[in-house]
């Protein structure tokens, strides 16, 4: 099995060849989903038909109508791609009256900022340790030090220790993060135990940061594994 990666360029959605007239295939659309959702850790507001709505980490907000156009596919066909997607535990898919919300699940996995590609580079740098560069180490430690909140219970409990300042942010945002907190791992202790948490030495262990802005301690628990479809 081939491994690694490659930098697919949203670019790639003004290239003649993309933009040419064609019926998308599954393969497409699933590529086109991945480069339409959002990319910033920060959510964003949108405001479609005069309601308000936030747009996270690894989402999109797009009618159905909306990619069925995009891919020249039938309502239905798209109902049933994202369905199927769904139950390969690729996404999550909802309704949002309005329109609808698409969640790439462990969308970390396919985008890389130029931050995190600057961390190797830079944890390559620290190795080395000059005196200026222990004192900045110890700087950054201070600064996650105000784990106010319950956030200290959350990270020692959580199973993927990455992007700690981030999640420190996202833990900020939440609305009485203090009495979410038994919830909160009381979810990460079932879903410890789930298939997708174990599988691959828990390489599908969402990023805090994305665990955290979306809500991802109301999962429903799938420890199955789910059966193989087909879109026509």
């Amino acid at each position: 099995m081939h491994r690694g990666y490659i930098k697919l360029w949203r670019k790639l959605q003004r290239n003649p060849l993309w933009t040419e007239p064609r019926k998308f295939s599954k393969a497409e659309a699933w590529i086109d989903i991945l480069m339409e959702v959002q990319h910033k850790e920060e959510p964003q507001e949108v405001i479609i038909k005069m309601q308000r709505l936030l747009c996270n980490y690894g989402e999109s907000l797009k009618a159905i109508r909306t990619w069925a156009e995009r891919w020249n596919w039938s309502k239905d066909k798209v109902h049933r791609f994202l369905k199927l997607l769904q139950d390969m535990n690729q996404i999550c898919y909802k309704n949002e009256t309005v329109t609808s919300r698409v969640t790439v699940l462990n969308y970390e996995i396919y985008h890389q900022s130029n931050k995190d590609c600057e961390t190797q580079s830079r944890r390559n740098r620290d190795a080395i340790g000059t005196q200026s560069g222990q004192d900045k180490n110890v700087n950054n430690v201070k600064e996650l030090k105000p784990s106010s909140n319950g956030f200290d219970e959350f990270w020692k409990n959580y199973p993927r220790k990455i992007g700690k300042q981030a999640a420190f942010k996202a833990w900020k945002r939440l609305k009485s993060p203090q009495s979410l907190l038994p919830i909160i791992l009381s979810a990460i202790q079932k879903q410890k135990t789930s298939t997708q948490w174990k599988r691959d030495n828990g390489q599908f262990i969402p990023h805090p940061t994305t665990w955290l802005n979306q809500g991802r301690w109301d999962d429903e628990i799938k420890n199955n594994i789910p059966r193989k479809e087909y879109v026509k």
